[in-house]
């Protein structure tokens, strides 16, 4: 499916359960852009099944995870064209090789606060994100 370069941006998502996925790209969505999202409280942040082609996901920060852990049931399960760059995560960030990945950080967290907010641990080191220009 061509979402036309569809943009999910500035959006805060929260669940409390653990369960559900946050920012879920099925198989064969194509064109599809994610930014500056904050996700946490989820089974996956973002998720991108595969294939799925031209999937851009940057300068998010995402608890726990971004991942391509699913692929089709039959068929193909490439992911050309895919970007993830500048994002912040707490556990895991596992894509396909063919994926373009850059400037990612992994930070700790914690979960404060009657709104159970996150927050950084400590002080990580995010001095090498890129900058994306025109954004």
């Amino acid at each position: 499916m061509d979402c036309d370069n569809t943009l999910i941006h500035h959006n805060i998502i929260h669940n409390d359960n653990q369960k559900f996925i946050g920012i879920y790209f099925d198989n064969f969505i194509n064109n599809i852009i994610a930014h500056h999202n904050v996700v946490w409280g989820m089974e996956d942040g973002i998720r991108s099944n595969r294939p799925g082609h031209y999937e851009v996901i940057y300068n998010n920060t995402v608890i726990p995870d971004i991942n391509n852990k699913w692929g089709p049931w039959d068929g193909p399960s490439d992911q050309f064209g895919n970007v993830v760059v500048n994002n912040v995560y707490r556990d895991t960030l596992m894509v396909k090789s063919e994926v373009y990945i850059s400037g990612n950080r992994k930070a700790g967290f914690t979960i404060e606060g009657p709104s159970n907010i996150p927050v950084f641990e400590g002080s990580n080191d995010l001095k090498d994100f890129r900058i994306i220009s025109g954004h």
